[in-house]
């Protein structure tokens, strides 16, 4: 099974990778199988060497790219649990990073449980990201 390697995140965070690399390989390494009522997906990740800091324009730049359609939604499933999931990606114990990157993670992560991934949402965590006003809380920037 084809892996999603930290190694190729951690070039798209930095520039390096496109978000088209990085959503092709993000979609190849999930796999959904089907259990009664439910379905279990399974990502296969693979460790990057050394440590590396995520910032606040790391998270505003994947919004991004996810709204422009750039990085598909299964691939945001298999990049936001590699984000969280990994012990090599870190963020600052400082405010905002210390606030920000976590929350918008799990939102990223996990629409069925917080709110789907529509471009207002995405809009509104964005918004989130760059201001820390909440997009549960917030009047959807533009039309």
């Amino acid at each position: 099974m084809p892996t999603l390697r930290e190694d190729t995140v951690r070039g798209y965070l930095e520039g390096t990778v496109s978000a088209a690399e990085l959503d092709a390989e993000a979609s190849a390494s999930l796999t959904r199988e089907p259990s009664g009522n439910a379905t279990i997906v399974r990502h296969q990740i693979s460790d990057m060497a050394t440590d590396y800091t995520i910032t606040l324009p790391h998270i505003v730049r994947l919004v991004d790219d996810i709204i422009a359609a750039q990085i598909g939604l299964p691939a945001l499933d298999a990049v936001a649990f590699c984000l969280e999931a990994s012990s090599r990606f870190t963020w600052s114990d400082d405010p905002p990073d210390a606030d920000r990157i976590p929350e918008a993670l799990f939102w990223l992560g996990t629409p069925e449980v917080n709110e789907p991934l529509t471009p207002r949402f995405l809009a509104r965590v964005r918004q989130y990201l760059l201001t820390g006003l909440s997009p549960f809380d917030s009047k959807p920037p533009g039309p």
